[in-house]
């Protein structure tokens, strides 16, 4: 290969001049000229002769097949490198994100219990109870996720699908995520269609797609920006597209949406919650319908 004549020459510049054996990797072309080129790693080993230090010696050693497995090696220690790496990431975000509910459902039950600092007002005692409420209701949130992740990995999600007016449910999804705190001040409009749309849904994990599509486009739709969800259908197929109006992300960014733990705001002064699960979540519900989750964006 030309990219290798170099080292080939300076491995036979070395071996003349220091009088040491020298090994060395080259790729050797072994198809005919008038075919497409084809190489293969070749181990080249220089002996000198012990009298005026020319080539005495020189072996060539077919090692195609060590480079492959030497690859394949390399690609899984930087792969079980990076897996630690995001396990170490997961970890610190989930210790971050359940000490934040906890620590609202800790400090207000203590205000509470405490007669000195529990507030006389009915209003201001609805007040605590609702934060508390929220907290829970976003550690609940968490664990279940992660709960149902592994269940789905592990091939033990207990999948259970009737037919059901896809319509119908996506009308109760959203109504039921308007109430939810994350939904506050956010509009959220549905288009449908006076078409029955039946298909075979888990109405449980169907509605938990749902409630992570309308997070995500929620946490990170931008501003007042209403979101929009539309639901269509045929024969073959029933349609719902969720849309926001956020800063969008990149092709490259976009391609790591749906991959376990996958965050874009990396650290934990970033801006928006959660431990990276919810598309993936979501995308694993999806298959199990036999459906899939297709996501678009750009920046701006």
């Amino acid at each position: 290969l030309v990219a290798d004549r170099p080292l080939f020459l300076t491995v036979l510049g070395n071996c003349v001049h220091s009088g040491a054996e020298q090994i060395s990797r080259v790729r050797l072309r072994t198809s005919p000229a008038s075919e497409v080129p084809r190489y293969r790693w070749i181990e080249l080993k220089l002996m000198p002769s012990k009298e005026d230090g020319s080539i005495a010696l020189a072996t060539l050693r077919d090692i195609d097949r060590i480079i492959a497995e030497e690859e394949v090696g390399r690609r899984a220690k930087a792969e079980a490198e990076a897996a630690k790496s995001a396990q170490a990431s997961f970890l610190s975000t989930v210790n971050h994100e359940l000490r934040t509910p906890l620590n609202a459902i800790i400090g207000f039950s203590e205000f509470l219990a405490n007669p000195a600092t529990t507030p006389q007002g009915a209003d201001r005692l609805r007040e605590y109870a609702n934060i508390i409420n929220d907290a829970g209701q976003d550690l609940m949130r968490i664990i279940t996720a992660m709960i149902d992740i592994t269940r789905i990995d592990s091939g033990v999600y207990e999948f259970e699908p009737e037919p059901a007016d896809v319509q119908a449910i996506v009308r109760a999804a959203v109504e039921a995520f308007q109430l939810t705190p994350e939904a506050r001040n956010k509009e959220i409009r549905l288009q449908a269609t006076d078409k029955y749309l039946d298909a075979l849904v888990d109405q449980r994990a169907f509605r938990s797609v749902l409630h992570q599509v309308l997070s995500n486009a929620v946490k990170f739709g931008g501003g007042s920006a209403p979101v929009t969800v539309r639901v269509s259908g045929d024969e073959s197929a029933v349609h719902v597209a969720v849309t926001d109006r956020g800063p969008g992300i990149t092709e490259e960014k976009l391609a790591l949406l749906g991959s376990h733990f996958a965050r874009l705001d990396e650290g934990l002064n970033r801006e928006r919650g959660g431990i990276g699960l919810g598309l993936s979540l979501a995308s694993g519900l999806m298959a199990m319908h036999r459906g899939r989750i297709a996501m678009s964006s750009s920046p701006g």
